[in-house]
């Protein structure tokens, strides 16, 4: 089932570009993402949800790979997680086709499919990193920690001119 629209968290509002701000504001050591669910099973999408939410994150959910793509392409994503068997286009196209596209943000599979040449697979296409299931949600959860941080020492340094501020004595 596709979700067609964002739903707003409690205490998150979206910018203009579609950029998750939470009530801690988003400055260089905040460490909430926004963060896209392509999973078809809603139980697990839902479960995901719930878990990375309460963590401060801002979450959506597509449930194809169709819409996972028109998401990636309206709205700004810091990760997408990303299933790979799902109706219609599958997760190893849709990473490919984020890729393709320039999206910058960090890819997680998370997917029944466990062989090496799966992981491999998913690797080569573009994923950052890859999560069979069934997982432990600590784990999810460390992962999307460890991608966060990622992304933050990703940013440009930040270059100041002109004399440091002196204490007066």
């Amino acid at each position: 089932m596709a979700r067609l629209h964002p739903v707003d968290l409690p205490g998150c509002r979206y910018d203009r570009r579609g950029r998750a701000r939470t009530d801690r504001g988003r400055g260089a050591e905040d460490d909430s993402l926004r963060i896209l669910i392509v999973e078809d099973e809603v139980v697990i999408a839902d479960a995901v949800k719930a878990v990375l939410a309460a963590d401060g994150h801002a979450v959506d959910i597509a449930g194809d790979g169709r819409h996972a793509l028109e998401w990636a392409d309206t709205y700004t994503y810091d990760l997408v997680i990303l299933d790979v068997i799902l109706p219609g286009l599958d997760g190893f196209a849709v990473c490919s086709a984020l890729r393709m596209a320039s999206f910058t943000g960090a890819i997680l599979m998370l997917t029944a499919l466990d062989d090496v040449q799966d992981r491999v697979t998913g690797l080569d296409r573009g994923a950052d990193d890859y999560l069979a299931k069934p997982f432990s949600m600590d784990e999810l959860r460390a992962r999307v920690r460890a991608l966060g941080r990622r992304r933050l020492e990703d940013r440009a340094p930040r270059i100041e001119v002109g004399d440091p501020v002196r204490k007066k004595e």
